[in-house]
Formats: C-alpha cells, structure tokens, sequence
C-alpha cells in the first residue's frame, strides 16, 4: 500500500517496491520503515521545491526540525511518541511527543488539532477548469511525440491515477519543449497560447 503510495505513476510498481523493501525488513515498525523511506526519497524534493520557491521571491525560509541530529533522534524513538491512539475515546494524535513538548506554551484549541493539511495548491482544480487548455495542449504534444507510450493514450481512469495526472503532463510537456525542442520560456508561452 505505502508503495503505490509512493509511486505516484502507477505503471510499474516493481521498482517502488524494490526500492523500499529494505526498509521494511530492517525495521520491525511498519513506521519506523515509513519515516526513513519518507526521509530519504520524498523529503529531499520537497526540500528542494521549498528552496526553489523562496529564492525565486528572494524570501529566506529556514525548514523547522531538519536537524541531522534531531532526525536521527527522531527515527529512534518508540512509536507511542510519534502516534499516540486513545483508544477509549477513539482519538489519534499525530506528532505526540512534540504536543506534549509545547503543552505549556501552545494554547490546547491549536495543540489538540486534528485537522491539519499539508500546504497545497489548486493546479489540478486549474487545469480542469479555467487552465484545461494548458492540460490539453500538454497532453496533445506528448501524444504526438510519443505516440506510442501507455501513459499519454490511457484515460486517467484506465491508470487509476491521483489527480496529480494532469500536473504530470504538463510538467512532462513543458519539459519536453524545453530540453528536447530547445524552447525558450518566451517560446512555451507562446505556442500554449497559440494553441488555446
């Protein structure tokens, strides 16, 4: 399950699985195998996206707990510090030991909260409405330079994917225009234009 998780492409799931088996062998804690695999494959691109992002706009961001030595101490502690589950009233709370850390210093309505995302944006809600020509354009130049590839003639039902499908086309396409036609930025914005 963590795997197809994981592996947000969905055509083979053989080399996600390979990839993160080791972890789950070497750890008793389905967790624990979870939090160094997160560790190693998906934290660094979000690291990365997050330093892209704030040095585009001159913003100096610091990422909180990243640490080498909090981390290590991190993945060795218990699993009840981490998750803790009341069973009698049917709570979970993820992050525990920190909430408890801060009990002190947090007032309880922000401590005790559950409802709590990770930051997103609306890119696939965008490109389903008022920026579907960008996933149609994408998906159409794709086709036409790949014509025979699984991935760009199957249905998004047919692959069963998350709704990060059609930010995956674009990005594929724009890159493809980029590094393989050799399109400056000016010139992508130009022929989605045209294309619209």
């Amino acid at each position: 399950m963590y795997s197809r998780l994981l592996n947000r492409s969905n055509l083979s799931n053989d080399n996600c699985k390979k990839l993160i088996s080791e972890y789950f062998h070497k750890y008793d804690s389905s967790l624990q195998a979870i939090s160094v695999t997160d560790s190693l494959t998906t934290l660094p691109p979000l690291l990365r996206t997050d330093d892209y992002m704030n040095m585009a706009f001159s913003i100096e961001s610091r990422s909180p707990f990243m640490d080498y030595r909090l981390v290590e101490f991190a993945l060795k502690l218990p699993q009840h510090f981490k998750i803790n589950i009341k069973k009698k009233y049917g709570i979970i709370y993820t992050k525990y030991l920190l909430r408890m850390a801060f009990k002190d210093l947090v007032p309880k309505p922000i401590l005790d909260r559950r409802d709590k995302i990770g930051f997103t944006s609306n890119i696939p809600d965008l490109l389903r409405g008022s920026m579907s020509h960008v996933f149609k354009t994408s998906l159409f130049i794709l086709q036409t330079a790949f014509p025979k590839h699984p991935y760009f003639r199957a249905s998004k039902d047919e692959l069963g994917q998350f709704s990060r499908w059609e930010y995956q086309i674009c990005q594929l396409a724009i890159t493809y225009l980029l590094f393989t036609k050799r399109y400056s930025r000016e010139e992508v914005y130009k022929y989605y234009n045209t294309l619209k």
